[in-house]
């Protein structure tokens, strides 16, 4: 499966961005785990949301101390570095996951890192 055009902007700047914070080669550990569906979202007092009913689970990356969700239906957890994870080929749900949750992770990182007093 061909990568789609988002993913490719979406990887080539969050590299980018790795490569600003001077963090593009250092070895950051990367790891996803499965959250329940009460740590995810709490206890709504409802249980007709999908997380609840679905497959899909969502799963957490912490980087440097900031976390990144992303939702999947092929949980599982990875270790590496943030560029090996940015760098994973798209070609499953689970890669595509552990892709997104990173990316979030990075740019919330990101995001502390620019903005202090925000």
């Amino acid at each position: 499966m061909p990568e789609h055009e988002i993913y490719r902007r979406l990887r080539e700047r969050a590299l980018a961005l790795l490569k600003e914070l001077d963090l593009a080669d250092a070895s950051v550990s990367v790891k996803t785990k499965v959250l329940l569906p009460g740590e995810a979202i709490g206890q709504p007092g409802r249980d007709d949301f999908p997380l609840f009913k679905g497959k899909e689970r969502l799963i957490q990356a912490d980087f440097m101390g900031a976390p990144g969700q992303a939702y999947t239906d092929m949980p599982g957890p990875f270790t590496g570095s943030a560029r090996s994870a940015l760098e994973l080929p798209l070609d499953n749900n689970y890669r595509r996951a552990v892709f997104v949750a990173v990316l979030n992770a990075v740019a919330r990182s990101a995001n502390s890192f620019f903005c202090k007093n925000c």
